[in-house]
């Protein structure tokens, strides 16, 4: 029913701000819904008082047809911090004089600063000389401070509106589109698996959420469908210190068995800093690894070579350089006929291939510039569930590693809308093509560890759904209160994390835990804006 309306400009639009509104249930949300002021404190784009009356003799107004391609006439309201933790249900009465008459309800939710976090348009067909109603409902992300509300006529014709009422129905948790600030989210990861009828037992294999800069793991949990084929698992800190990996014993039986992590992760925003103009790269010892060539990730290719020439390497502006390279591999298509069969940076150069192979590219373009780069595999929280999606980490000189992203060729995506589960290391690349990966259902070509493992006598079992759609990282809620309160938070969370770290190191993790922490993102505390607050009376115990 619904499709994402993208032909408006909406800031065209006369726009007349609203008087505060109480949001008891069941109350009216729109000031001067029944239109007995005119069209005052509306939104208004050509619509005037009809003489027309509406259902129940209410007041209409008009909105005049259009005929130029582009133009429309429309009558909106806004609602400043609408109910949160509540179905809002929208109705409204519409009429046509004319048959084919097309009108629209459209709808669009805004963060603080006017960014759009989601938006619903419905297209509606009007029957001529006939009143109809259209009904629709609507629960708003955690995240918005305004609601605006249109309802507009594209057609030649008249169309007349009456009666537009917006009721706050039943409790609901309000759920979150994206951060757009410091938050929590919830990432998950599963495979499902079935063993070689001659053996028993057998270890499934994760990358799990690291600790690092821009983000804290608050809770973790392993679970197995059916339970019992679970026999037990234990949290593996890799030697480089920075990469955690989860090792699962289990039974499949004689069936298959889905084995799942759940991890809520506290993330925040980068450091709001300008990149410092340099004409060359900066080479420390502890980036100095990734500058060389691996299986993977072939800078010295000659093709790759040749094309961070043509790209600019080696000249006087190391970002300058970074942006031409993300242009290029953001847009790259590889040549025609040419098969897509393996992740590494030179196959990615001919065949384009998915946001692994982009990431490996442009780390090889970037280290045959002289630049130290390694790709990093997360979660991330603006696409739909897939497997993995990965970025880049190049070192900026006076600044370090600073990331980007090759696949849609962006500068420095914020930490808070992804969970990072894997930095490559060299030795990683090297084994880019060993039996494991293929063994375990994946394309060779990623790095090892980067990717889920299974012990040889099991086999991953991809169909439908399973493929890919139970990876994800989902929004769960903004931090509130003040930075520093949130500073405090951030200082606990990463003491709390070592007493997560050493519990699943035993492979011993407190269930009342994630439930204790659960409880600080419910609808109150959304509503209240508590959660910060919650969390550090949490984390403080």
């Amino acid at each position: 029913m619904f499709s994402l309306l993208s032909k408006f400009s909406l800031p065209a639009l006369c726009l007349v701000s609203l008087a505060s509104i109480s949001f008891a249930q069941e109350a009216e949300l729109l000031a001067n819904a029944n239109f007995q002021n005119g069209t005052n404190g509306c939104l208004i784009r050509d619509a005037r008082v009809a003489e027309r009356k509406g259902p129940k003799k209410t007041t209409a107004v008009v909105l005049p047809g259009v005929v130029a391609r582009g133009t429309w006439s429309n009558i909106g309201f806004r609602i400043q911090d609408p109910p949160l933790g509540r179905r809002l249900n929208f109705s409204v009465s519409l009429f046509a004089e004319e048959k084919n008459q097309q009108a629209s309800i459209n709808v669009f939710a805004y963060a603080k600063g006017r960014v759009k976090v989601k938006s619903w348009s419905e297209q509606i067909s009007l029957r001529k000389s006939k009143w109809q109603s259209a009904e629709e409902s609507y629960v708003l992300p955690a995240e918005v401070e305004l609601l605006e509300i249109f309802i507009i006529n594209q057609g030649k014709n008249d169309v007349f509106v009456a009666a537009p009422s917006l009721l706050g129905g039943k409790e609901e948790t309000p759920t979150l589109e994206n951060l757009t600030a410091p938050g929590i989210l919830l990432a998950s990861a599963s495979v499902t698996v079935r063993k070689d009828p001659k053996q028993t037992t057998g270890l499934v294999i994760f990358p799990i959420p690291i600790i690092n800069e821009h983000q804290v793991p608050l809770t973790f949990d392993l679970v197995a469908t059916p339970s019992e084929a679970l026999l037990g698992y234990k949290w593996v800190l890799r030697e480089d210190g920075r990469n955690w990996l989860c090792e699962a014993e289990v039974d499949p039986s004689a069936s298959n068995v889905t084995i799942r992590w759940e991890s809520l992760v506290l993330v925040d925003k980068r450091k709001n800093i300008r990149l410092p103009k340099s004409g060359e790269a900066e080479v420390p010892k502890e980036a100095a690894p990734w500058l060389r060539a691996t299986a993977v990730i072939q800078s010295d290719d000659e093709a790759i070579v040749a094309k961070a020439k043509e790209l600019g390497a080696q000249k006087d502006d190391v970002e300058k350089y970074v942006k031409s390279v993300l242009e290029f591999t953001s847009t790259n298509q590889g040549k025609p006929g040419v098969k897509f069969q393996t992740l590494d940076a030179s196959a990615a150069l001919d065949c384009g291939g998915s946001c692994t192979s982009r990431a490996n590219l442009a780390a090889a373009l970037f280290r045959d510039g002289g630049i130290p780069a390694r790709t990093s595999a997360h979660l991330p929280t603006w696409s739909g569930p897939l497997y993995e999606h990965w970025h880049v980490e190049y070192w900026h000189p006076q600044v370090g590693w600073t990331w980007v992203e090759p696949t849609l060729g962006a500068m420095r995506p914020q930490p808070y809308s992804m969970v990072v589960i894997n930095v490559a290391n060299p030795e990683d690349e090297d084994q880019g093509f060993d039996p494991v990966i293929a063994n375990s259902g994946v394309m060779t070509g990623v790095p090892r560890h980067a990717v889920h493992e299974l012990s040889p006598n099991l086999r991953s079992i991809w169909n439908g759904s399973d493929k890919a759609s139970l990876n994800y990282a989902r929004a769960i809620a903004h931090l509130d209160g003040s930075s520093s309160s949130q500073k405090k938070l951030f200082t606990q969370a990463r003491l709390a994390w070592k007493v997560l770290m050493a519990e699943n190191l035993a492979g011993k993790a407190n269930s009342e835990r994630r439930a204790a922490i659960d409880s600080c993102f419910d609808s109150e505390m959304v509503k209240k804006k508590r959660v910060t607050k919650s969390l550090l009376k949490h984390l403080d115990s």
